[in-house]
C-alpha cells in the first residue's frame, strides 16, 4: 500500500508539470501564465480558506453549497482577472491552456502530499493510485474547459455570462468532489459532468482559433 500511496502522490506532482512540458514542445505554449497562475492561487486559496473556516463545524449540503459557491468566486474571479491581464500582454488563445495547468498544479499539492501522508498508515484507500490519477486527468481537463471559457468571453466581450456561468460550473463541480469524497462513486459523476464543459469549451476553441486566423 505505501508503493501506490507514494505512486499516487507522484502522480498528483508530476502531472501538470509533465503535461505542460509536452504542451511547450507541441504547440509552443508560453509557459509564463502558468507561473502566473501559480501565484495568483497562492492569495486566493488561502483567503478562500480562512473564510472557509467560518462557516462552522456542521457539514450539510448548505456548508457544501456555500464552499462551492466560496472557491467558485474566488478561482474563477481571480482567473477573470489575471487572463484579462495576459490577453491585454499576449494575446494568445494559449495562454489560457497555460494558466489552467499552472493553477491545477497548484490544487494538486495538497493532494499529493496527503498522498505521501498516509504512507505507512492503514488509511489508504485500495484503489488510491487509481482516484488519484483520474482526478489529475479529470481536474486539470476541467480546469483547461472553464479557463478556456472565461477567456473566450474576455476575447469576445461575453464576460458577463462566462464569468458567471464559470462560477456555477465550478461550484457544482467542488460540490460533487467534496460530496462525494473524490471516491470511485464520484468518477462517473464528475466525468459526464466534465464532458459537458468540455462540449461547451470545444465551441469556444473553435471560435478562438477563427479569431486567430486558423
Amino acid at each position: 500500500m505505501g508503493s501506490a500511496c507514494l505512486m499516487a502522490g507522484l502522480v498528483r506532482l508530476m502531472f501538470c508539470p509533465i503535461l505542460l512540458i509536452i504542451l511547450r514542445k507541441k504547440t509552443g505554449v508560453l509557459i509564463a501564465p502558468a507561473f502566473v497562475a501559480y501565484g495568483v492561487c497562492v492569495p486566493v486559496f488561502l483567503s478562500a480558506y480562512f473564510i472557509k473556516m467560518g462557516f462552522g463545524d456542521t457539514i450539510d449540503l448548505a456548508y457544501f453549497i456555500k464552499r462551492g459557491m466560496l472557491y467558485g468566486i474566488f478561482e474563477e474571479g481571480s482567473k477573470f482577472i489575471a487572463l484579462k491581464y495576459l490577453y491585454d500582454h499576449f494575446n494568445s488563445r494559449w495562454d489560457s491552456v497555460s494558466y489552467a495547468v499552472g493553477h491545477s498544479a497548484y490544487e494538486d499539492i495538497g493532494a499529493g502530499i496527503s498522498c505521501f501522508a498516509l504512507i505507512g498508515t492503514d488509511r489508504a484507500a485500495p484503489e488510491i493510485f487509481w482516484v488519484n490519477l483520474w482526478a489529475a486527468v479529470e481536474g486539470t481537463i476541467f480546469c483547461i474547459a472553464v479557463t478556456v471559457i472565461i477567456y473566450y468571453g474576455i476575447a469576445f466581450g461575453r464576460s458577463n455570462v462566462t464569468l458567471p456561468a464559470a462560477v456555477i460550473m465550478h461550484t457544482v463541480s467542488n460540490m460533487a468532489g467534496n460530496i462525494l469524497k473524490y471516491s470511485a462513486a464520484a468518477i462517473p459523476v464528475r466525468t459526464v459532468f466534465t464532458s459537458a464543459v468540455c462540449v461547451g469549451a470545444w465551441f469556444c476553441w473553435k471560435k478562438l482559433r477563427t479569431m486567430d486566423g486558423e
